[in-house]
């Protein structure tokens, strides 16, 4: 046996193994290869701050008074007017001159004054204001006197800037002048810097749709300038795209033009366009015409109701109105075979009256425009004769009858209201604001309170002012003037003989006499009195006397020709002496006869009437009693 010594030493001997090295991170090898050394990670930048570009100024910021200034030869020189622009507000308004010397502007006195600071104090924004106080030689006194004037700057680049650069700036520009121009004088200045132009533009533009609104507002600000002999003229480019946007538009740029419409409808080049432009196929076409759209529809089941009113319809109505006094070809085309005016009209006025009942939702200030749109429709024939074979004369007696007059409110009882509701201290309501006063106070719903409020929010700021709302509360709605329509449409109608005795049948005489003249309201009097002149010719009319003789102790001289003319009908409509003295016994009204006698036309009136009067003894009698004879020799001595 081997001994353990050897057996140990023919063994293989174990190699100890070696020590992996681990190599740190970033020098190990892979496949051989090193591993490239990772590079540094990169130090994030802050992000960089894009300045914001200061927005440049308006160009109607830097208007100018419309003159120039220069030095004098004086010693020291002194600040005058250089040259003027007399088509503008200084030269055309204020009458300065070249030579006036500059004295104050502003707080500013020109004595010493540098002349940069001068100019600048005469340029500023369009519209605003600067007190100028100038020394000129007076013409009567030929000396000089220093006069304090206050020049309005000139509108001129804030026209520019409506007439040139993109669509968007047009339309901001715009948006301003709904803000600078808010007078009469203003709105004036801005027309004659040739503002109608641009904006006319920017309405009939297909792609400044963004812009639209904006350019309504302006132009329904502009209708409020006194020179509409030329502003009608400018506006006859609107016709065609205004009829459009009735037809296609939203309801509430529909609204907006419509109320364009019935100021722009009173004059003829603006009339002529647009009826040449299809505007009244538009409101009476049937089955889609705006009036045509909400009456009910009779079908071969019966009565189908037509869609809800949103008040365009008596819009529609108005611009009708508008339309039919300018003249009588107009009234037949609106009567014709095709829109069949009259018929639509006389619906909207029975309201729930006509055939189909309570499918009719006419509001009252629609059928009430209804109304006002007929009496001049009542100045053709043929209309008249539909409106009696449409049952319309037996609806003017039931208004009248049925007519309640409501008390009118103050104008300090309408701010006390609308002060509860302003959650300011700016005299003014916003939209919300507006509809919560507007429903509580019971004027309307929702619906009618938005469009009231957009005819009220002029320049877009989504706010009304006190002074618009009172203007609106005070200024009777349609409505209100229900029974003076009615009353102008009977007076129209009367003129017809078969016409007029219908009426006197109906009680046309009672329902005016008896309940009309009485009102508080001027020019629901003199329509009565007028539509009491028409029905005076008939022999039937017998209340009329009395009333009108009761009007003539409480009228003023605005319409008392009108009763001296109507009383004179009806004396002469008498058919002899006998009827004459038993109307004017009852009567008793010689004595303010007498009192009206005079070298005026009042005077000479009553003395042509006392000679219709004095062809009975009765009279005679009552009238010398009276003390006829004194005033009837003083006016024939004045005569003399």
């Amino acid at each position: 046996m081997e001994s353990e010594e050897q057996q140990a030493a023919s063994a293989p001997k174990e190699v100890p193994k070696k020590k992996e090295k681990v190599k740190p991170a970033g020098k190990a090898k892979a496949d051989g290869k090193e591993e490239k050394k990772a590079k540094p990670a990169k130090k994030e930048k802050a992000p960089k701050v894009k300045k914001a570009k200061q927005e440049k100024p308006h160009p109607s910021s830097k208007a100018g008074p419309g003159f120039t200034v220069k030095l004098n030869d004086e010693d020291p020189p002194r600040v005058v007017i250089a040259t003027v622009n007399k088509k503008g507000y200084a030269g055309m308004k204020l009458g300065l001159k070249e030579g006036d010397v500059i004295v104050r502007i502003d707080n500013l006195s020109t004595d010493g004054a540098n002349m940069n600071v001068v100019k600048s104090k005469l340029i500023g924004k369009s519209g605003d204001s600067i007190r100028l106080g100038v020394e000129r030689v007076n013409e009567v006194t030929k000396e000089k006197e220093t006069v304090v004037l206050e020049l309005i700057l000139d509108f001129s680049p804030l026209v520019k800037s409506m007439k040139a650069g993109k669509l968007d700036q047009r339309g901001k520009s715009t948006a301003l002048s709904l803000h600078m121009v808010d007078t009469q004088m203003k709105r004036e200045l801005f027309y004659l810097a040739g503002a109608m132009q641009p904006l006319c533009k920017l309405l009939t533009d297909g792609k400044a749709a963004a812009q639209l609104d904006v350019a309504i507002r302006s132009l329904q600000n502009m209708m409020k300038v006194a020179m509409w002999d030329d502003l009608s003229v400018a506006l006859t480019a609107l016709g065609k795209p205004l009829v459009q946007l009735v037809e296609r538009g939203g309801l509430a740029k529909r609204m907006m033009a419509m109320d364009l419409l019935v100021k722009i409808a009173l004059f003829a080049p603006t009339h002529d366009a647009l009826v040449a432009s299809g505007l009244i196929e538009v409101i009476c076409l049937q089955p889609k015409g705006v009036i045509p759209a909400v009456l009910p529809k009779e079908t071969p089941k019966g009565w189908k109701a037509g869609k809800k009113p949103n008040g365009l319809e008596g819009k529609a109505a108005g611009v009708l109105s508008c339309l039919a006094r300018m003249e009588d070809g107009t009234r037949r085309r609106i009567n014709d075979v095709n829109n069949k005016g009259v018929h639509l009209l006389v619906r909207m006025m029975k309201r729930t009256r006509e055939a189909a009942g309570k499918l009719n939702a006419i509001g009252p200030d629609a059928a009430a425009n209804a109304t006002d749109a007929l009496q001049y429709m009542a100045l053709n024939s043929s209309c008249r004769h539909d409106m009696h074979s449409l049952g319309a004369l037996e609806t003017l007696i039931d208004i009248l009858n049925e007519f309640v007059e409501e008390a009118g409110q103050t104008e300090d009882e309408v701010h006390k209201e609308l002060e509860k509701y302003a959650s300011n201290n700016m005299r003014r309501l916003t939209a919300p604001e507006f509809e919560s006063w507007y429903a509580n106070s019971g004027r309307g719903d929702a619906r009618k309170a938005k469009a009231t409020f957009r005819t009220l929010d002029i320049r877009g700021e989504g706010t009304a002012l006190f002074n618009d709302i009172v203007k609106f509360v005070l200024d009777p709605p349609p409505q209100a003037k229900f029974d003076l329509f009615a009353m102008m449409c009977i007076r129209n109608v009367a003129v017809e003989g078969a016409l007029r005795e219908k009426l006197i049948s109906l009680g046309a005489v009672e329902a005016i006499a008896g309940r009309r003249l009485a009102t508080k309201r001027k020019e629901k009097r003199a329509a009565a009195v007028l539509a009491l002149l028409n029905l005076s010719f008939s022999r039937e009319c017998h209340v009329s006397m009395q009333g009108c003789a009761v009007l003539l102790c409480c009228c003023g001289c605005a319409f008392l020709m009108i009763v001296l003319d109507v009383l004179l009908c009806v004396v002469a409509a008498a058919s002899d002496a006998v009827c004459k003295q038993h109307r004017l016994l009852a009567v008793g009204i010689e004595d303010k006869l007498v009192s009206l006698l005079g070298n005026s036309e009042e005077g000479c009136a009553t003395a042509m009437m006392m000679r219709q009067l004095a062809s009975t003894k009765t009279m005679q009698k009552k009238l010398i009693a009276a003390g006829v004879m004194k005033p009837l020799i003083d006016m024939m001595k004045v005569m003399e």
